[in-house]
């Protein structure tokens, strides 16, 4: 299995739009080899380390596909007419979340990186691209993107192939996982079976309350932001 890296982006942090919040959203397409690091690509950087970056959410990937759909449901809207708008790093062709499951390993350039999880939409994209509800839309549909670790350091440009080299789970597919999570699953068996996957600690503690309470977590603060 293969896709492409269409366009590689990197970004600078800059105030957004609500008091004491910045983003490193708004980022801007580069023709040249990227370095890519564990901790991230160099040249990248980050607004909120508490939610992003960091070495589980090392490089943003978007697939290039959803904007056409994007494009299709919100005609208006101007950002969805070229890829990067959603702060990815990589633009991709020939993958999406229903190809993909969690601790893939491919191969880019000379990096080698691993499906670490899926991106959980918060209040920015909501901001950034004028639609109050829109990050209750990208869980709707799925449209997620996912983040790589980086398992060796590596140069990666544009048209670089995006290979497999290594499937250790082939029973749940991001895509599936984030159905699990976005329909607020309860399902004993279905939370048992998300726990046996080589999750990240964020994932697993959640899939792991759920199965111990029997209550969905609160989504308000991610999808609107806190209340004053």
């Amino acid at each position: 299995m293969k896709g492409i890296v269409n366009s590689v982006y990197l970004g600078k942090v800059v105030p957004f739009t609500r008091p004491d919040s910045f983003t490193g959203i708004f980022k801007k397409e580069v023709n040249h080899l990227v370095s890519v690091g564990y901790e991230g690509i160099e040249g990248d950087e980050i607004g909120d380390l508490k939610v992003h970056g960091g070495p589980e959410k090392a490089v943003h990937v978007y697939p290039l596909e959803h904007y056409k759909k994007w494009k299709a449901e919100f005609p208006d809207c101007p950002f969805f007419e070229n890829a990067g708008a959603f702060g990815e790093n990589f633009s991709t062709i020939g993958l999406d979340e229903s190809q993909v499951f969690v601790g893939d390993i491919f191969s880019i350039g000379t990096a080698v990186v691993e499906v670490s999880q899926g991106r959980l939409p918060c209040w920015k994209l909501n901001d950034r691209f004028d639609i109050p509800y829109f990050s209750e839309m990208l869980q709707i549909n799925y449209r997620t993107g996912w983040y790589f670790r980086v398992i060796q350091q590596g140069n990666v440009g544009l048209g670089d192939e995006i290979t497999l080299i290594n499937r250790t789970n082939d029973k749940w597919s991001l895509q599936e996982i984030m159905k699990v999570i976005f329909t607020k699953s309860l399902d004993e068996e279905t939370l048992t079976s998300m726990l046996e996957l080589p999750l990240v600690a964020s994932w697993r503690k959640l899939f792991m309350k759920r199965l111990l309470t029997g209550a969905v977590e609160d989504w308000s603060p991610r999808l609107h932001g806190k209340k004053d």
